[in-house]
């Protein structure tokens, strides 16, 4: 999904695009990159196998890069099929916020809750939940 937003800066109007993917085709250095951007600790003081622990974790993950493939934005999400939908981490860049990435990233989050939702529906046609 390519999506192009406009920039202001100074008066002048740039153009920012950016891509987003919903995959995993994260390397655990750059998203540590990107939460020490946002304010999220130091990119150093991560553990590279508990971040490729999180990144394993979870079901969901999208993530946006810019023209030149940067990572820009992630965000990670979880749906038990019935209920409910979790965000994990949302998070984009500071020098690129308010350029819709966040709720492009939001809205792929939203559209992989509801396919999973309708996926456990049709599981559970004619089936009883037991715990």
């Amino acid at each position: 999904m390519g999506v192009r937003a406009r920039k202001h800066r100074g008066g002048e109007m740039n153009s920012l695009e950016f891509t987003v993917f919903a995959n995993k085709d994260i390397r655990p250095e750059e998203l540590t990159e990107l939460f020490g951007s946002v304010g999220w600790g130091e990119a150093a003081a991560y553990s590279m196998a508990d971040v490729e622990c999180s990144l394993a974790a979870y079901p969901f993950i999208a993530h946006a890069r810019d023209r030149e493939g940067k990572l820009v934005g992630y965000i990670s999400a979880f749906c038990d099929g019935s209920f409910s939908a979790f965000i994990g981490e949302l998070a984009v860049h500071p020098s690129v916020q308010r350029q819709g990435i966040g709720t492009a990233l939001l809205a792929k989050a939203e559209a992989y809750a509801g396919d999973a939702v309708g996926r456990s529906e049709e599981r559970r046609v004619g089936k009883e939940c037991r715990s």
